[in-house]
């Protein structure tokens, strides 16, 4: 099922599986709607909101600053519907991050060389830090999927970035201008220059890393 709004293109579509959960966190706004067009409108004047969910027996409205992949933090409550947006701008299985102009999907948790592969058949690449506003979606995201109370090193993602012996890269080559303090890898050699780096949620923390753990793996793109 999807959503259109004043005949537009489909802005919403409903992921089944996740039908009579509620989730809890990570809200933008909750009101009361008349229709379940008018919550998704709702959540087109938020520009952080991704994903809704909507009880059509109570008319209950619930805008979420996060897109969820499972039911980990929800509730099992009947007559919730969940909906994801996607602006019609994202290639299926992705979803729009909107003022980013940048499309998402979560993979699952794999090695750095085994998700490079999953994120490039999909026309993509493992997600780069290069500004705050991609930093606080992935924090975003991360915390809808796990308890990050956890110091499991299985709940840190990987990030693009390498050190190329004289400063930090992209995947690409270009420079990582975000972040520019991050501290010079002087304790490298020569045949560890291809160190992975990943995320930890909430910390605003950005570290080194073995690729041969398995991490979570998000690919983004960028909309043209």
């Amino acid at each position: 099922m999807t959503i259109g709004i004043c005949n537009q293109q489909l802005l919403f579509v409903r992921i089944n599986n996740l039908s009579n959960f509620q989730f809890d966190n990570h809200l933008t706004l909750e009101s009361s709607a008349s229709d379940l067009e008018i919550c998704a409108m709702q959540c087109e004047i938020e520009s952080t909101c991704l994903s809704v969910q909507y009880n059509s027996s109570t008319n209950e409205c619930v805008l979420l600053r996060t897109v969820h992949y499972s039911s980990l933090k929800a509730v099992q409550v009947d007559g919730w519907n969940y909906f994801v947006r996607t602006g019609g701008r994202c290639q299926e299985g992705f979803s729009d991050a909107r003022t980013l102009n940048i499309c998402f999907t979560f993979v699952g948790k794999h090695k750095v060389s085994e998700g490079r592969k999953e994120c490039s058949i999909r026309n993509s690449s493992i997600i780069a830090l290069r500004s705050n506003e991609e930093e606080d979606l992935l924090e975003r995201l991360m915390f809808s999927l796990f308890d990050n109370s956890s110091k499991s090193f299985a709940n840190k993602p990987y990030i693009q970035g390498r050190w190329n012996g004289s400063h930090w890269v992209l995947d690409d080559g270009k420079p990582i201008e975000y972040n520019i303090e991050w501290t010079p890898r002087t304790d490298l050699s020569e045949a560890n220059y291809n160190d992975n780096l990943r995320y930890f949620p909430g910390r605003n923390k950005i570290g080194f890393c073995n690729g041969n753990l398995i991490r979570p793996i998000f690919c983004t793109y960028d909309i043209i």
